[in-house]
């Protein structure tokens, strides 16, 4: 339950980008490796051992390796944005429109429902264009729901089947819930993980030059 709390109060947007990001590439490097066609993790790696442990080259070389497996295989852009896309449509509709009398973010895109619509639609588009980006947006809203502890919130992931109608949230503004917490140990250490996750990735970007190409396929040579 401490877990959950935590995980609850403390997702925001680095934890949330950083560590979907974090597992996906994770993810593409177990699946390479499984089928015996994983990169030489440090082949890529042009950190000057010189100045460097040894141990730390290592540790870059294989998430720059894991990066680069990653981009290779889906649009990462997608990512991104599934890995927020539950927060995109509830927080404005369950925190702004319907402040007054719900005031709750984790209603309609938070179910499993919405997952599956998602997923669905995703198998639809792969099927018929052989694109995966909208099924790389179901992985970052199944790890969003993940990462929210969502089945500490029944009512809201198994929406509408217990009930059509969302639990009412605290009477606190979101905002300045997030305010409140920001000191708290629970809600920077994920921010900083994520964080720290997301410059490895953008510094990895420019040190390789494939920055422009990024931002317009989402992909990597």
């Amino acid at each position: 339950m401490r877990l959950s709390f935590i995980l609850r109060k403390a997702m925001l947007l680095f934890g949330h980008w950083g560590i979907t990001l974090g597992t996906a590439a994770l993810s593409a490097c177990a699946s390479d490796r499984f089928r015996k066609t994983n990169p030489n993790p440090t082949r890529n790696s042009t950190i000057n051992t010189g100045v460097v442990s040894g141990w730390f080259t290592s540790v870059l070389g294989a998430t720059e390796a894991c990066f680069e497996t990653l981009g290779r295989k889906v649009d990462i852009r997608a990512i991104f944005l599934g890995s927020l896309l539950p927060d995109i449509i509830d927080k404005p509709i369950g925190n702004g429109l319907l402040a007054s009398s719900l005031n709750n973010g984790r209603i309609f895109a938070h179910s499993l429902l919405f997952l599956f619509i998602v997923l669905m639609a995703g198998l639809l588009v792969y099927r018929r264009y052989r694109n995966s980006f909208f099924l790389v947006v179901a992985f970052g809203v199944m790890i969003h729901s993940i990462l929210d502890s969502m089945w500490v919130d029944p009512h809201s992931l198994f929406w509408p089947f217990l009930g059509v109608a969302f639990a009412k949230g605290g009477p606190d503004n979101f905002f300045v819930m997030i305010f409140q917490s920001a000191h708290k140990p629970s809600y920077f250490v994920v921010e900083i993980v994520g964080f720290v996750i997301v410059c490895a990735f953008g510094l990895w970007l420019v040190r390789k030059k494939q920055v422009t190409r990024f931002l317009r396929t989402g992909t990597v040579n």
